[in-house]
């Protein structure tokens, strides 16, 4: 099950009042919400504030619930240096815990005793998922290294001391601790947050004003990341039973918003990678899973090492993609293209041990709604 945690009673309402609500479950402070959503139960946990009762929720909704999936959603600090702006969202790629300093007796500085390491990736694919998501909704986002601490910081030396020593640019209380909690147990995990604020002396002031701004576009993501990850798609209502959540006219040939373009790649399963050789093309579908890094659009696939696609990509870097959705009364085509890169590593699938990655970075992306005749 998917469990969603928050220490604000706002972030908490927000959500609440998009799901059906089936179950609550009162633990002292914490609250446990089990709602549904495209026929999929999650839940949601208030757990309060600071990091001993975000790991207690997680710990009661993970023994209750067995959780799969980990989001975790709310408000940071950013570093001013990153140029967020208040009300962009902060996507967790890795987390720590600033604040555990065992060094007097010889562990790293933010190594919790016991562990191996200090820093907690986030799950690529729920990475993946927020820029997705954050893009369709069109909320500027930044992908950063949050570290995390049972306090409020308001200095901005500080900060940019801390940010040089250990390598993050965001803050807040509940990151890390939630990080480590899925580190121990092995759980895919992400953390969605606002920025409300830059960590300086005028943190506390624009807290104020800015946190609810924060903890809405936060919740605007990971609203639609539940609707993708409990099968809705991230919102078309095409053939195949996803639902999209703009209507689309296709009485006339239309050009598709960037809106609609990013909703119906969120849906769509197959790419048709299309590379050339000697002037012939050659076209072949592939799974793929796309990454959005600042204004930067990457598309990733997986294929079989030293392949006829492979052989063409290293003669000619220039490659197409075209994605398409048929509806009842339509057909919807996504274009893409850039340049294609072979990495090779130990990637392996149930099928081939044998992979390497393909990575497209887009230098343009357009979409088409063509009636059918």
């Amino acid at each position: 099950m998917i469990g969603v945690f928050s220490e604000d009673a706002n972030e908490i309402t927000y959500l609440l009042n998009k799901v059906k609500l089936i179950e609550k479950k009162q633990f002292g402070e914490m609250v446990l919400y089990v709602a549904v959503l495209n026929n999929t139960k999650f839940v949601i946990a208030d757990s309060g504030y600071c990091k001993v009762n975000l790991g207690a929720a997680a710990a009661l909704a993970h023994y209750l619930y067995k959780l799969d999936h980990i989001i975790g959603v709310g408000d940071c600090g950013c570093l001013r240096s990153r140029g967020a702006n208040p009300g962009d969202v902060a996507i967790a790629e890795t987390s720590r815990q600033y604040d555990v300093d065992y060094s007097a007796i010889g562990y790293q500085p933010s190594l919790v005793v016991g562990l191996s390491q200090p820093q907690y990736p986030a799950d690529e694919a729920l990475v993946a998922l927020a820029q997705e998501q954050a893009t369709a909704l069109e909320i500027p986002f930044i992908v950063s290294n949050f570290g995390s601490a049972d306090r409020f910081l308001a200095d901005g030396d500080e900060f940019y001391g801390l940010s040089q020593e250990f390598g993050f640019d965001t803050v807040d209380t509940e990151t890390g601790a939630l990080g480590e909690f899925a580190f121990i147990n092995s759980i895919p995990y992400v953390y969605v947050k606002g920025v409300s604020n830059f960590g300086d002396a005028d943190a506390a002031a624009m807290y104020e004003e800015y946190r609810h701004m924060a903890y809405e576009a936060a919740c605007k993501v990971v609203y639609q990341m539940l609707n993708v990850l409990t099968g809705g798609g991230g919102g078309c209502t095409c053939t195949g039973g996803d639902p999209m959540s703009i209507p689309i006219n296709i009485s006339t040939y239309t050009e598709m918003t960037k809106t609609q373009i990013f909703e119906m790649l969120a849906v769509t399963p197959i790419a048709r990678l299309c590379v050339a050789e000697n002037g012939q093309p050659y076209a072949v579908p592939m799974a793929f899973r796309m990454k959005v890094r600042g204004n930067s659009i990457m598309f990733c696939l997986y294929s079989r090492a030293g392949g006829h696609k492979m052989q063409c990509i290293t003669q000619n870097s220039k490659v197409c993609l075209e994605f398409d959705w048929m509806t009842e009364n339509g057909v919807l085509s996504v274009v893409v293209t850039g340049k294609a890169k072979i990495c090779h590593g130990n990637f392996t699938a149930a099928c081939n041990k044998d992979l390497s990655a393909i990575e497209v970075t887009a230098d343009s992306i357009t979409g088409r709604i063509y009636p059918l005749c």
